[in-house]
Formats: C-alpha cells, structure tokens, sequence
C-alpha cells in the first residue's frame, strides 16, 4: 500500500520545471534549503561521533600519563629513558588534539580537512619514535591510543566523502555555476550595447568624413580653387627654373674642382672662398660678396697654364675652359637672377599659403584625416570586443548549469 502511495506521488521520469533565468539565484536558494540542511545534519552527525572520540582519545592520554611500570626495578637510566619519550608523546598527541577545531558549517569542511591532513602528518613524524620505544613499556596504552587515532582518520574520512560526493559540494558547485552565468550574461550584455554604440559612432564618423570630402570635392571644381593651381603652377615654373639655374651656377665649378682643391692646398689667397664653391658654389656665390673668386680662378688659369698646377689633359682642358666662363659680370648676372628667382619664390609661396582656397582646403583634409583615424582607432576597438563576445558561450553555460541542478533536483531544469 504505502509503496503504491509512494509511486503514485513520485515525480515521473520525464519530469521538468522552468525557471527564469532572473530568478534563478532566489529560486535555487529557496529550493536547495532543505537540501543544505540535510548535508548540515549529516556533517553534525559525524561530528558528533568525531567529539564522543575525542572524549575517548582524551581518557586514553591520561591513562598513558599516569600509567605506571609493571616492571618497578628497571635500571634508572632506562626508566628515565622513558619517561624522556613519554613526555615527548604527550606534548605531540595534546598539541594534535588541540589544533582539531571542528568546522559548524559543510562550507567550512574542505579548509578543515586541510588542517586535520596536516596536522595529523606533523603528528606521526614527530612521535614515531617516541611511540615505538613507549610500545616496549606501555603496550596496552600506546596501542589504545594507536587504535582511536585510525578511529578518528575513519571518521574524518566520512568528512571528506561528505566534500567530494556530499549534496554539500553539488549544490557549491551549481551555485559557483549560476555566478558565472549572471556574470557572463551581463558581460554579454554590455558587449552588445557597447558593439551597438560602436557602430552608431562609426556611421556617425563615416557621415561626417563624407561631407569633408564633399566639401573637398566641391572647392576643387570652384574659380577661386582654380586659381590656386594656377598659382601653384607657376610656383612649380619658377621652382623649376631656379634649379635650372643652381645647375648653370654649379658646372664651371665642378669642371674646376680638382684644379681648386690643389689651388686651395698651395694659395694663402681668399680665406675660405674656395672652400665655399667646393662645398656648394650655390652657396658660395652667396657668401662671396666681393666676388673673390674671379680674381682666385684668374690666378687658378694661370698656374694651370705654367705647369705649376699639374692636371691630366682632359681635366686641365676642362678646368681650362670653365675658368674663362667665370667672369665678375657672368657672376653678378647669375646672382642678380638667382635672388630675383627666389624672390619670386618666396612672394609667389606666400600668396598661396594666404589663399583662401588653399587654407580651406588644408582645413577640410585635416578633418577629413582626424575622422579617418578616428573611425579606425574605434574599428579596431570594436573588432577586438567582437572577439571578446565570441569566446562568452551563455548557452554552454545554461546548458552545463542544467546538468548541475538535475544532478541536485533529479529532475530537468528549464533555463529560460
């Protein structure tokens, strides 16, 4: 009768309830009440035996302390000897006994049995000899003692079952489960809002470039941007004709160089002039304010005509003909020309750098560019949080949650 009562109101084996995933924390905790109240009686009933031991273990320490010799007559010196490795016992075996604090809780469980592991291992290594000599004189005590200590190592070992495979650590493991699934989900919650924002700021940023370049766009094709090209292609003629006119002003000088580097070793003439138009004779026409060098390069031809500056034929012709092109009105001519021309650089440079057109334009591209970093600097902060979001699996979870509650319950758990 009462096992047909008991199958008529069991749950079937196919049973399975639905909670909300918000309410899963409340829930399990109202639900596993019962459940940790049971793994609580059942850790103070092994408690309890492991107190009524050491209740035990405790006569059997004073039994050793006060017992006495059967034999009275042995030699002073080994009875001495044995109340040495007496006294050594009973400090190891009280400090042991006293370091035992019994936990209230299945939650303080694993941290005692810790304790009790190692203070049991500091035990037996401190008084191994102690106990084998003391077996020789107190057998019966010794052994007694032997005998509750392997009592209480079972029951401790009750304790550790009740860790490993108890209803206590199921129910820490499901709840360690259900914290990392609320902190998953609200983790991937906050990627998606931020991924969300992400987006709208990027399409915000791409909308803004576009009307930069637009606006680009639209300067290039007006009058007044046509004539800053104009300007700039005529800064380009003149750019080009004053490096035309460096390569005029510097080919005497290089046909020349090998007679004025000998010239310059022997002359004490012209202090660095002629070091001025060996480095750069650009350079040089500008220092030399006077035109020293036509009187140098005078002086030059002369000795190249003596044979006192020797040269090979070809460069002495050379050096032969570009002197007579180095002339005090050539020089003034090609000075005059190359401060016009950089004259007409700099004013020509200047009307541009004052265009409108062009600082509009510099504006324009100088926005356009800050968007463009802008938009990849937050591109690659969404790629890397796209990937962060990938790795947050909530339905492995949930599903790995599931498990532990009907391991639990005994019965299927709907997370939805």
């Amino acid at each position: 009768m009462f096992g047909f009562l008991k199958k008529l109101f069991a749950e079937p084996p196919d049973a399975e309830e639905v909670v909300v995933l918000d309410n899963l924390e409340s829930w399990f905790k109202e639900q596993s009440k019962p459940l940790i109240a049971d793994a609580d009686a059942a850790l103070s009933s092994v408690r309890s035996k492991i107190v009524e031991e050491l209740a035990a273990m405790g006569a059997r320490v004073d039994a050793l302390r006060d017992a006495t010799l059967r034999n009275p007559d042995i030699e002073v010196r080994e009875k001495q000897f044995m109340e040495g490795n007496r006294k050594s016992y009973l400090i190891g075996l009280e400090a042991f006994l006293a370091s035992l604090r019994l936990p209230e809780k299945t939650e303080e469980l694993e941290a005692y049995l810790e304790d009790f592991k190692g203070a049991l291992a500091r035990f037996t290594k401190a008084t191994v000899r102690p106990y084998q000599i003391l077996q020789h004189f107190f057998a019966n005590e010794t052994g007694d003692i032997a005998f509750r200590i392997r009592k209480l190592e079972g029951l401790h070992g009750e304790l550790t079952s009740l860790t490993k495979d108890g209803m206590a650590v199921k129910i820490a493991k499901v709840g360690d489960a259900i914290t990392s699934l609320h902190a998953s989900r609200a983790r991937k919650l906050d990627h998606e809002q931020r991924l969300q924002k992400f987006g709208e700021q990027i399409a915000g940023l791409s909308k803004d470039k576009k009307v930069h370049s637009e606006g680009i766009e639209e300067l290039r094709s007006s009058v007044r941007y046509q004539d800053l090209l104009s300007m700039k292609a005529d800064v380009a003629i003149v750019t080009k004709q004053l490096q035309e006119h460096h390569s005029t002003i510097r080919q005497p000088f290089s046909a020349l160089e090998s007679a004025l580097k000998k010239y310059e070793r022997i002359t004490l003439e012209g202090g660095n002039v002629i070091s001025w138009y060996l480095r750069d004779a650009v350079e040089g026409l500008e220092r030399d304010e006077g035109l020293q060098i036509v009187q140098l390069v005078a002086t030059l031809q002369k000795a190249l005509e003596s044979g006192s500056i020797e040269l090979r034929d070809k460069k002495r012709d050379k050096a032969m003909s570009a002197s007579g092109s180095i002339t005090r009105a050539v020089l003034e001519e090609q000075r005059k020309k190359l401060t016009a021309l950089r004259t007409s650089l700099e004013e020509k440079g200047a009307a541009i750098e004052s265009h409108v057109a062009g600082r509009e334009e510099q504006k324009m591209e100088d926005a356009a560019s800050d968007l463009a970093k802008k938009i990849e600097q937050v591109t690659g902060e969404q790629t890397e949080l796209q990937q962060l979001l990938e790795k947050i699996d909530v339905e492995k979870e949930r599903e790995e949650t599931a498990g532990l509650l009907k391991g639990v319950f005994g019965k299927k758990i709907v997370l939805s």
